[in-house]
């Protein structure tokens, strides 16, 4: 789109054109569109046109861009799809990372659908109500970023914005067969990123860019100067970018995770994450084996953090207002008296749901002191993955971003843990993208014996998931985003030969 805007061949206002007639075609049943910027994009379409007739075209001049609802767009309240936020006065101005890409030429046009309060992995909540997957309308597209990345799969828009603390531009991505980044924190800006837990810095949110291709995320990864990101956000460092075009594969050594010992993989995920390893040979990548350690306590941690406050933070955001099913069944454990919880923790225990009664011990309300010793934990296990890392020679690992195919709706009433294996990134801090691979086969086999509800909630899932997208996720060192893109460009050069590639944008089923 960039090539034929800058050759001429079409206008920005005729690219926006196409993209709102797609929007009006095509979003009725999928639901991902909450927002139109129509009068704002028209204007910016117009000035873009005047721009290139000069020959002033910049990096993204004229490229239709939608934004999370929970990113901050002048005129427009952030509700997390929170009826009670409605009420908050609209935004005096847009996020640091919104006016970077508009600098750029880039015109966001539409703001899509979130989980509510952005805290599970479907994109559902009482204002706009759920967005299904463009694959499958009896699925979901994942959350918190899933309106985002609906849009972007049903070719509602080419490229936008998400924000992910726990894989909420990870899972979207892959459920919806569509590449995305979680950078390192603050190498985007979040200033005007609106999250539900302001104020908790243990785990934070991060927004990051998605788009169809692993080549189309690097190259809004490229276009945007951090010089300038640091101008508008201190909180960002004015790093050089560096090209993932120069990383050089063959001397690339990449950890290969197919099960971290929680919770196995689908078999389906388990074959996308085989054919990815053979991608990465053939590119001359060195693969060893590789289980992250501490998986347990980084676990205990992560869910102790974020409920730290016992849920006040989400009541106070609530107002008295509904909550989406598929959150409060966490946050009445949050609630839930410590004699009460503790032995429902031991009865879960005893009938060996061990994974739930984990859940049952950590998430409750804390004191400070206790606050800052899961902070230390956090910064000991994040040094210790890091020297573990040092030992194994590793400059990525390769592994899956959840452990199934994408939910139907309301499966991640008790199914967060299915996405341990992007929640563990954010933890560790350490920049991780997604790209597509394949699709699910008739002929994966089906998870056998499950033996507690967590596995037997994902064996559920991957029943009549054939034909649903399939993708991997790379994960490397702090700040080193080019080797995560240079990665999930040779996986994919590779996967789009494969008959059973994901293609996009593809027509909402």
């Amino acid at each position: 789109m960039l090539d034929r805007l800058r050759a001429r061949e079409i206008s920005p206002r005729e690219l926006l054109d196409a993209h709102e007639k797609r929007i009006d075609a095509a979003d009725g049943k999928m639901k991902a569109i909450v927002h139109r910027l129509t009068e704002r994009a028209h204007a910016a379409a117009a000035e873009s046109e005047t721009r290139l007739a000069r020959g002033e075209g910049r990096p993204l001049e004229g490229l239709p861009i939608t934004i999370k609802e929970s990113i901050s767009t002048r005129g427009l309240p952030c509700t997390l799809g929170v009826k009670a936020r409605q009420k908050l006065p609209p935004a005096e101005r847009d996020a640091a990372i919104v006016t970077a890409l508009e600098e750029l030429g880039a015109i966001p046009f539409a703001k899509t659908n979130v989980s509510q309060l952005l805290l599970f992995h479907e994109s559902d909540n009482p204002i706009w109500g759920a967005t299904n997957n463009p694959w499958n309308a009896e699925r979901v597209p994942g959350g918190s970023s899933g309106g985002e990345a609906a849009a972007i799969a049903a070719g509602l828009a080419p490229a936008g914005i998400g924000t992910d603390i726990g894989g909420s531009i990870r899972i979207p991505a892959v459920w919806c067969g569509i590449a995305g980044l979680k950078p390192t924190i603050d190498r985007w800006p979040m200033r005007g990123v609106v999250g539900a837990l302001a104020g908790q810095e243990i785990i934070r949110g991060q927004c990051g860019p998605m788009a169809r291709t692993a080549g189309d995320v690097a190259a809004i990864w490229q276009a945007v100067d951090p010089r300038r990101l640091n101008a508008l956000d201190p909180a960002v460092p004015p790093l050089t970018n560096l090209d993932p075009a120069r990383v050089d594969l063959a001397k690339l050594r990449v950890g290969v995770t197919i099960s971290d010992g929680f919770l196995d993989p689908s078999s389906s995920v388990a074959r996308a994450l085989e054919e990815a390893k053979k991608h990465l040979e053939k590119a001359g990548v060195t693969l060893v084996p590789y289980v992250p350690p501490s998986i347990d306590r980084i676990l205990d941690t992560y869910f102790s953090a974020l409920s730290s406050d016992g849920g006040a933070t989400v009541d106070a955001h609530l107002a008295g207002d509904p909550i989406a099913a598929q959150l409060a069944g966490l946050l009445s454990v949050a609630r839930m008296p410590g004699p009460i919880r503790k032995a429902a923790a031991m009865v879960m225990s005893a009938r060996g749901e061990h994974r739930v009664a984990r859940i049952l011990r950590n998430v409750h309300k804390r004191s400070v002191g206790e606050l800052w010793m899961l902070t230390a934990a956090r910064t000991e296990l994040r040094l210790a993955t890091a020297d573990v890392w040092d030992r194994e020679q590793l400059d990525a690992v390769l592994c899956p971003a959840h452990s199934t195919p994408a939910l139907r709706h309301g499966d991640s009433v008790d199914f967060t843990l299915g996405g341990l294996p992007s929640l563990l990134y954010n933890f560790l801090n350490l920049p991780a993208g997604v790209v597509a691979v394949s699709r699910v086969r008739a002929s994966d086999v089906p998870r056998a014996s499950p033996a507690d509800r967590i596995e037997r909630r994902a064996a559920q899932v991957e029943a009549g998931s054939e034909g649903l997208p399939l993708g991997v996720q790379i994960v490397a060192r702090t700040w080193r985003e080019d080797v995560v893109l240079a990665l999930m460009m040779a996986i994919e050069d590779r996967a789009r030969e494969g008959a059973d590639f994901p293609h996009t944008p593809i027509d909402p089923a």
